[in-house]
């Protein structure tokens, strides 16, 4: 469904004023590979864009005080994201008219084309040409239009659909659609990685011994609260499960097989209880910025080489947070409807709501993932 709802938007002058700037710093991310190039970032500056989760992967091409450029493996697709934040009179206006709560601008150099594809978040998109020229165009299946300059038009980006710039000048779009929220993100955290990871790393030194003792050549996960002697409420949902047990003096472990083969640990280790202040601050500072409420409940979890949980829920009403501490670019979350992967990065802090389908794996033949997680029970 490609649809024109209207021939000039309220406020054009004012959108056209308030992204000026902004066209200016895409046109210097394009020049960075002085390719066909498509740039995209969020609208107003340093606002917050669903996509700009997804860029573990890409390639940094360049940073500086003010911005990151971020480079699609095997593809001329960048990406901008800025430290500064700007406000938008012309944002907050199109907001009250239509159910939209992100925005992005994306830049088309001339000569760059984006083949038939359905879009990676899935939704009806609206589209206002800023810049244009009578050689770009926008196809669904059904038809193939040029949308003149502020114009307002609707795209259901589900469906197959292609755009092009096959003349001399840029093509500059503001795209805006409305975003569920996401079961999986990534928060906007800042805090001493180093110093925590010192404090965890204890337990961490914990479970790789015990992974080399016990299941050295096994696909195995092995999860321990933190710290060392604390409790943690899975002990007591393991008991109600089909886990061979083991209890001595040092550790209580709980062991199961899933039908991938991998291999379950859940080892307690025993000893006096020694909370670090470091971590401790990160979990005061995730309960004020994001309203937790309850008591913090923190684990340590390792993923063998070739991990693979399969698609899962988990606590009803349970939302967790990641810290990772040891990762590698073959590890990843996956979510459903749609189908999405998230990269996590040692130092970030994710968001994952455990009641929706989620997955997790590690595809690396030679590293394994650690991550600390934070849950409010």
């Amino acid at each position: 469904m490609l649809t024109k709802i209207k021939d000039v938007v309220d406020d054009a002058t004012l959108l056209e004023s308030e992204i000026a700037s902004l066209e200016a710093d895409l046109e210097f991310a394009a020049s960075l590979i002085n390719e066909p190039s498509r740039v995209f970032t969020s609208f107003p500056r340093g606002s917050k864009h669903r996509s700009l989760t997804t860029l573990a992967r890409c390639k940094v091409l360049y940073t500086d005080e003010r911005m990151e450029v971020f480079k699609r493996p095997h593809a001329n697709i960048l990406f901008v994201t800025f430290v500064e934040k700007e406000t938008s009179k012309f944002r907050d206006q199109f907001e009250k008219e239509i159910k939209i709560n992100q925005i992005g601008i994306a830049l088309f150099t001339p000569g760059f084309s984006f083949n038939w594809h359905t879009d990676h978040f899935p939704t009806l998109r609206w589209h206002i040409p800023i810049k244009t020229n009578r050689k770009c165009f926008l196809e669904s299946r059904e038809a193939k239009v040029h949308m003149e300059k502020f114009s307002l038009w609707t795209l259901d980006s589900s469906k197959d659909h292609r755009a092009y710039n096959n003349g001399k000048d840029n093509r500059l779009h503001l795209i805006a659609d409305y975003a569920e929220p996401p079961v999986c993100e990534k928060l906007d955290v800042s805090f001493n990685f180093e110093e925590v990871y010192k404090c965890v790393k204890p337990v961490c030194d914990k479970i790789k011994g015990y992974r080399k003792e016990y299941h050295s050549t096994d696909i195995v996960r092995i999860m321990s609260a933190y710290p060392i002697g604390c409790p943690h409420y899975t002990s007591q949902k393991r008991k109600d499960e089909t886990w061979e047990v083991i209890d001595n003096d040092e550790v209580t472990t709980y062991t199961r097989s899933t039908k991938f083969g991998t291999i379950m640990v859940s080892a307690y280790w025993k000893g006096t209880v020694v909370w670090d202040q470091p971590v401790l601050d990160l979990i005061e500072k995730i309960r004020t910025l994001y309203n937790e409420e309850g008591i913090a409940q923190v684990a340590v979890i390792m993923a063998g080489e070739n991990f693979r949980l399969e698609r899962h829920v988990d606590t009803k009403g349970l939302t967790r947070y990641h810290v990772p501490l040891e990762t590698n670019e073959h590890s990843y979350f996956v979510t459903y409807d749609p189908e999405t992967k998230w990269w996590p990065k040692e130092g970030d802090v994710w968001r994952l709501e455990t009641d929706k389908y989620h997955a997790a794996m590690n595809d690396s033949e030679t590293e394994t993932r650690i991550h600390m997680i934070i849950d409010f029970i």
